[in-house]
């Protein structure tokens, strides 16, 4: 009967207690989300904008052809490593070459530093090696990303986020810092194959992100206008990537996807991108949303069922548009979803 009533009492008590675990690593995560955006905004009072997110240029156009040209370069992370600091690490990279053309003997990549991390996630230890000729070549995933774009990653320049491939001067952010998400939370797998979390290189779902609603400007994404005016509208055959998107809703679009089945049994879905276009969606294991900060410096909670509008407004760093819920019609109106 005794041990009847202690297994009871365990029982009735393990939920709390794992409550209370989570509660103190959601905590570790908003105070990382917080210590990263302050590195940012250090950067910024220094530099005079926000960090690069990569140093891909498009050439003559505003849209980058293809998200090869984005990635392999250094993150924003990197530039931002001696405001949390970390000048030693950020003195073993080499600023003028790739991320995946660093020193091997040093591969300052690999490094995983606390203020990218989210303990809920357990990414500790956990590296991506793009290149399976080269095991050498590999890199340590973190827990934070910055938004880049309301619509895609090759879309930052023609539909900006807080991040771009420039300095990001805070004049241009004509919605208001305090209106304008920067940066997030993502998950990582347990899997070398898998970019998701990689913090020193620009890929979609490691160090950036972007959203995945067009602009009823330009509903199927092909403008190549700087800073062309944004209106978003739900995607008649796409779903936005709201946080912690499952695999009926839209699966991130990565350099790489392995084992899909393992993807979608962790509620992490992806595809593997098409040669132009990534996007992710920002995840977690709190539940039901994750942290975020604006670009004013504060940290946020985004729901899992925030509304898609109002977050792609909150992503947009010019859309003019106040950020309230639901589809706005031509004529200024609200129209719900």
């Amino acid at each position: 009967m005794v041990i009847a009533i202690i297994g009871i009492l365990i029982a009735l008590l393990l939920p709390a207690v794992q409550s209370a675990r989570e509660a103190a690593r959601r905590m570790q995560c908003k105070n990382s989300i917080k210590n990263m955006t302050l590195a940012v905004i250090n950067y910024e009072n220094t530099n005079g904008g926000l960090p690069p997110c990569t140093d891909a240029d498009p050439g003559a156009t505003a849209r980058f052809a293809n998200v090869d040209l984005i990635e392999p370069y250094l993150s924003w992370a990197v530039r931002v490593l001696p405001y949390v600091e970390e000048q030693t690490l950020a003195d073993q990279f080499d600023m003028d070459a790739r991320a995946d053309n660093q020193d091997l003997t040093l591969m300052p990549g690999r490094n995983q530093i606390s203020p990218m991390m989210c303990p809920s996630d357990g990414a500790t230890g956990r590296l991506y090696s793009p290149d399976r000729r080269n095991p050498d070549l590999s890199f340590g995933k973190g827990n934070i990303v910055a938004y880049v774009s309301p619509e895609h990653v090759n879309g930052m320049r023609v539909y900006p986020g807080a991040l771009i491939n420039e300095v990001h001067p805070l004049a241009r952010f004509t919605d208001g810092t305090s209106n304008t998400l920067m940066l997030t939370e993502v998950r990582t797998r347990d899997n070398r194959n898998d970019p998701r979390g990689v913090w020193s290189a620009a890929y979609c779902g490691g160090s950036i992100i972007s959203y995945d609603m067009h602009s009823s400007e330009d509903p199927i994404g092909t403008l190549k206008t700087r800073n062309s005016d944004y209106n978003p509208f739900r995607n008649v055959d796409i779903d936005a990537f709201t946080p912690n998107a499952r695999p009926t809703g839209n699966s991130d679009r990565l350099r790489e996807c392995p084992d899909r089945d393992g993807a979608d049994l962790e509620l992490m879905p992806c595809d593997a991108d098409n040669g132009t276009w990534t996007g992710a969606s920002p995840r977690s294991m709190h539940p039901g949303g994750v942290n975020a900060s604006l670009v004013d410096g504060s940290v946020t909670w985004l729901s899992d069922d925030i509304d898609r509008h109002l977050m792609a407004r909150m992503i947009s760093i010019n859309d003019g548009q106040m950020n309230i819920e639901g589809e706005l019609s031509a004529s200024g109106g609200r129209r719900r979803n």
